[in-house]
């Protein structure tokens, strides 16, 4: 018997095992439902899986000892997390998808640069994801001495795809029905890796001779600003559930809540992340974990490795998919997350039986970040200066209405989201090249996202006031014509 999305919200049900039908349109009132607070479990279970795992790894790799990485750990998820919240905040009052909130701030034309970039990002998370479930799957059976050859290792691969791409297809209630369960099982599975790995911590692990950058200080800021990526790195995502809740949902619970659950996946999964990599080489987590755990747990462990990555995928699929309907692409949402998922799937073919590209692929989603991190500032001081009040059908209206400005893109907004990425870049410290502020000023610091989110959200916030009060005055002086004349 199909289960449905009531069970949960307490409303209006939405089978499971139903294809969604909803693209980037207004979501309609008769089908918006649910609480804030189911949010929480969403994002739970969408984030706390072995890539925030990874990621609490490389403060250590960096070179910081272990209560240095764990203060960057808990500041910089906690920071990401609020910025997080902050953008779901979207959701209830347009009803669309968070890529399409911007349309506001560039205008229809303007926002599709940013649509690009988000596009291109997720995709590139979906190819991440899938190369860690299929890793994950050949580790599992190697532990219970199941070798596999190239051929089957290429079936695996395509069954691991073809199943995360099922329930992105079927969309909003069956990612909520699973994303719940997957919170409390993977949860569980990796939370209890701490039962075996808290006897062996040494909480004194110092510094490597070698740090990441040239100073102490440098190399915590940088390790901060890595911690800070990984919620953010979420943020293009933020409305697509919340926005199946009705328009009239306390925006600040809908922030509590999408928050919490992104803060507390990152920062428990980057605290176990930093106190396993005092004890084996996390540069190659899922070959060497097994080295602290016992035999039967390794299983467990691997197999939460496999339920989180294809959660998370699920996520990614389902918003790359509405990302190329905000490219202005004119396909069923289904057929997009289709597409996505094929794209997808090249890449981690590539990525698993062609070349190692890891590392250079890593530095492109890197650079995503800091493409993000304006738009991030963007979408909140927009909302912020609207007072959340936008005009839902005007965010899907090509050709006229308040958002259209000059033949579709609003200039000054552009521009400054333009200027916001090149000051973000000329703070990065990428390994692409070598940037001389981050090396020589900054002690190999890279604090491009915090360079782009603070200059772009004033910048913002300045020009837009200005203008807004200039049109003001001009309506009120037209007005005072008008009345004259009569």
């Amino acid at each position: 018997m199909a289960h449905d999305i009531s069970a949960v919200s307490g409303s209006t049900p939405q089978n499971v095992f139903t294809v969604e039908q909803h693209g980037l349109e207004p979501i309609p009132a008769s089908e918006r439902h649910g609480q804030p607070r189911n949010l929480l479990w969403t994002w739970l279970g969408g984030a706390y899986n072995y890539v925030a795992l990874a990621a609490g790894a490389l403060p250590i790799l960096f070179g910081l000892s272990l209560w240095h990485a764990l203060l960057a750990v808990v500041i910089g998820n906690l920071l990401g997390a609020l910025v997080f919240g902050l953008c779901a905040m979207h959701g209830p009052r347009t009803g669309t998808a968070t890529i399409v909130n911007t349309r506001a701030a560039f205008g229809l034309k303007g926002n599709l640069l940013a649509a690009g970039i988000s596009f291109f990002a997720v995709s590139g998370w979906v190819a991440v994801n899938s190369v860690f479930a299929a890793s994950a799957i050949v580790g599992l059976l190697n532990v219970v001495g199941i070798p596999l050859n190239t051929a089957a290792h290429a079936v695996l691969v395509a069954l691991v795809l073809l199943a995360q791409m099922i329930i992105a297809v079927y969309g909003y209630a069956m990612v909520m029905a699973a994303e719940r369960i997957v919170a409390v099982v993977v949860g569980t599975l990796l939370t209890g890796v701490l039962v075996f790995v808290l006897p062996q911590v040494n909480w004194a692990h110092p510094a490597a001779p070698e740090l990441a950058g040239s100073t102490t200080l440098g190399t915590w800021l940088l390790a901060l600003g890595t911690m800070f990526a990984g919620p953010l790195s979420w943020a293009n995502y933020a409305s697509d559930y919340s926005r199946y809740l009705p328009a009239d949902t306390d925006v600040r619970r809908v922030a509590f809540y999408s928050g919490l659950g992104m803060g507390v996946a990152n920062v428990l999964g980057c605290f176990i992340g930093a106190l396993l990599a005092t004890l084996v080489d996390m540069s190659d987590p899922l070959a060497n974990v097994p080295q602290v755990l016992p035999v039967w747990y390794t299983v467990a462990f691997m197999s939460a490795v496999l339920i989180g990555a294809l959660a998370n995928n699920v996520l990614n699929l389902y918003t790359a998919g509405l990302g190329l309907l905000a490219l202005h692409v004119r396909a069923p949402r289904w057929v997009a997350v289709v597409i996505i998922g094929t794209i997808a799937s090249v890449l981690t073919y590539v990525a698993i039986f062609g070349y190692n590209f890891m590392d250079l692929y890593a530095q492109f989603l890197l650079l995503t970040l800091v493409l993000l991190s304006p738009w991030v500032a963007i979408l909140l001081v927009d909302f912020w200066l609207r007072r959340g009040r936008y005009q839902p059908i005007a965010l899907h209206t090509w050709g006229r209405g308040p958002y259209w400005y000059r033949a579709g893109v609003n200039w000054p907004a552009v521009a400054i989201y333009l200027l916001g990425i090149l000051a973000a870049l000329a703070f990065s410290n990428p390994n692409l090249w070598t940037n001389p502020i981050a090396v020589n000023l900054l002690g190999g610091a890279d604090i491009s996202l915090f360079v782009g989110f603070a200059l772009t959200g004033a910048l913002y916030y300045l020009v837009q006031r200005r203008l807004r009060g200039a049109a003001r005055d001009d309506a009120a002086l037209t007005i005072e014509q008008s009345a004259g004349t009569a």
